[in-house]
């Protein structure tokens, strides 16, 4: 959910407003509206914070470890201000990367000059002085074969596959005059040798430079805080410039926006400062900053509410209402036992060893490999074979495919479907509750016809049995009864709540409008409804097809490898030596398909989300995250 905001302003004396910010910015509760400043001293500061992350980046780039030294007594005697440590390190990057130029110069020379051989150059240069020239040319062999080169003197020095390299003796005053139809190549000046004996240096150069920046790498600590101060000083600044005058400069104001939560907090510390303040709520014109607030189920999946954008304030969070539907369609996606215990073990690992600031990650993992284990058991697979098969337990496999009557059955793909329907029935709900609540209760009653002609329409279909596709009373998902739930309703039920959903429908779906063109614009209305929630519906059977995809690949690759393995009277012979090999396939292949599988089983859900989900409830997104006005810290500042 979203947490609610009060609009605050804050009126300062102009002799108290700068020692009024400070205060502020030590409570860390008011998100101000800032605007980006120009000033020269906040171009200042982003310089100077861009300047620290590119020398923090590129030295925990480094594997090199530390050496142990301690910062102090490791910088030169001229180096004492935090600015001149980090011009220091500034330099020893640059001095790094011009190394690293140069050696990418030198080794294109080297790789020039490999085909031609280690030879003097000055010496070549002396016969040139002479009138012997050499001059170096590269063609290929069919077209150097097919040139008639009369009484030229040549020799081939190389020859790399179809390329051939050979080098042209002229002497005399006419040698400038002959044009070969070859690529001619003027070589450095230096030999091959004398140019790997650079390279060479270059490298103990960048090596050397490198173990010295690396040798910082544990001290980095103190460049972070550095950032962090930075920042708090940026934001002071744009919150300074931000100030408006009012009262011919005597009293200047700045609007920001606080959590409920910490209202009462904040009035304390004005009335102590003596700040005089005015608190609203938030109106329908104004922007207020989004902060979620979601139980520990929930807050797991912000990050990917995130990916696509945060709720509009005025509407409501839809992470509660997306995340046990993504729960559910990563597990159906991936469902398979032997799969979802190794992402378990995985993200029980990652939970040990990733920082603090990743283990809501892990814990996310943790909650989707454990949907994926109970949809394999449930579909019956492990590593894309049969798990309960002929076990007292097959009765737990509900949505496993079974047989009847000469054809298979797969409940999975009807599960999916219905999963489908709920979804974007919980859409349409929701999409009712955000008009509500953005433009009033009459906007609501389009939604509100959507979802009566829908639920009518079922339940008219299941006691109707349209063209016998099975919409009765009979129809089953597994263990659900979905059919006798639907004819449980009477069917005038159905008739009265489909007849009421198109009346609502065609008469309020455009509020604005006249009530006798609202007619008409519902025609266009119902059109896109009825043709995108089809298309919307058909969307979920992706979760059915990419789980039988998965598990159709790993029953493969254990046919393979077993089909390796000789077959003996009772079956196939595991003591034989080809069983390392089946082992190897095995291992390899379910890799594969895991890594697939677990691409699939996030991206598709995801998209589900996004498209259908998102488009069905109406979803505006475009809120901007609650960013206190607050003393910036690191994280090592943060654990301490």
């Amino acid at each position: 959910m979203i947490e609610r905001m009060r609009k605050v302003t804050f009126f300062l004396h102009h002799r108290a407003r700068y020692d009024a910010l400070l205060r502020l910015q030590e409570l860390g509760l008011v998100h101000l509206d800032l605007e980006e400043g120009t000033a020269e001293k906040i171009k200042k500061l982003k310089s100077l914070i861009a300047r620290h992350e590119k020398v923090i980046a590129g030295i925990e780039k480094l594997h090199e470890e530390s050496d142990g030294e301690g910062m102090e007594s490791s910088w030169p005697r001229h180096v004492h201000s935090p600015d001149d440590r980090l011009k220091y390190l500034e330099d020893l990057f640059e001095i790094k990367e011009s190394f690293e130029k140069a050696l990418l110069e030198l080794e294109a020379e080297e790789r020039l000059l490999s085909p031609w051989g280690d030879f003097d150059v000055l010496r070549v240069s002396r016969l040139a002085n002479h009138g012997l020239r050499l001059r170096f040319f590269i063609g290929t062999a069919s077209h150097f074969q097919s040139h008639e080169f009369g009484n030229q003197v040549i020799e081939v020095i190389h020859r790399d596959g179809a390329r051939l390299y050979f080098v042209l003796l002229e002497y005399g005053p006419q040698q400038s005059e002959v044009v070969l139809p070859f690529q001619e190549v003027i070589l450095p000046s230096n030999s091959l040798h004398e140019i790997r004996e650079v390279i060479a240096t270059v490298r103990q150069h960048i090596a050397d430079d490198e173990r010295q920046l690396a040798s910082w790498k544990s001290m980095t600590g103190g460049l972070i805080e550095q950032v962090a101060d930075l920042r708090t000083q940026l934001q002071y600044e744009e919150a300074r410039l931000c100030l408006k005058a009012a009262a011919g400069d005597t009293i200047y104001y700045i609007t920001g926006w606080v959590p409920e939560a910490g209202v009462q907090q904040l009035k304390r510390m004005l009335e102590e400062q003596r700040i005089a303040y005015q608190l609203e709520k938030p109106g329908p014109s104004d922007a207020p900053p989004v902060k979620l607030r979601n139980n520990r189920f929930s807050r797991l999946f912000e990050p990917i509410t995130r990916i696509f954008s945060l709720p509009d304030y005025f509407e409501l969070d839809p992470t509660l209402f997306f995340a046990p539907f993504f729960t559910l369609f990563f597990g159906l996606c991936l469902g398979d036992v032997g799969y979802g215990l190794i992402l378990t073990a995985i993200s029980l690992i990652c939970l040990k060893i990733v920082p603090p600031a990743y283990r809501m990650i892990a814990w996310l993992g943790i909650i989707l490999s454990l949907s994926t284990t109970v949809a394999g058991v449930l579909l019956n697979s492990v590593f894309g074979a049969p798990l309960l098969a002929g076990s007292p337990a097959m009765d737990l496999a509900v949505f496993s495919p079974y047989t009847s009557a000469g054809k298979t059955a797969y409940p999975a793909m009807s599960l999916s479907l219905a999963l489908g329907f709920v979804q974007l029935t919980t859409g349409i709900i929701l999409s009712a509750v955000n008009a509500w609540r953005r433009h009033g209760w009459l906007y609501a009653l389009k939604s509100s016809g959507s979802l009566g002609m829908l639920l009518g329409g079922l339940i008219v279909a299941a006691h109707a049995d349209p063209m016998g596709l099975g919409l009765n009373a009979a129809l089953q998902i597994g263990p659900l009864p979905v059919g006798a739930l639907l004819t449980a309703a009477p069917e005038n039920a159905g008739l009265v709540l489909l007849g009421a959903g198109a009346f609502l429908f065609f008469f309020f779906n455009s509020p604005e409008l006249s009530i006798f063109l609202r007619p008409l614009s519902g025609l266009w209305a119902f059109y896109q409804f009825a043709t995108g929630l089809l298309g919307d519906f058909l969307s979920y059977i992706r979760l059915f097809a990419l789980g039988l995809a998965s598990g159709l690949l790993g029953n493969a690759f254990n046919q393979i490898a077993f089909m390796i393995l000789p077959r003996g009277p009772t079956g196939p012979e595991f003591q034989s030596p080809w069983i390392v090999l089946a082992v190897l396939i095995l291992i390899l292949g379910h890799t594969l398909n895991l890594g697939l599988a677990v691409l699939g089983a996030f991206v598709h859900p995801l998209r589900l989300t996004f498209v259908e989900f998102y488009k069905n409830m109406e979803y505006a997104g475009g809120g901007r995250a609650y960013t206190p006005f607050a003393v910036q810290r690191s994280l090592k500042q943060e654990s301490v």
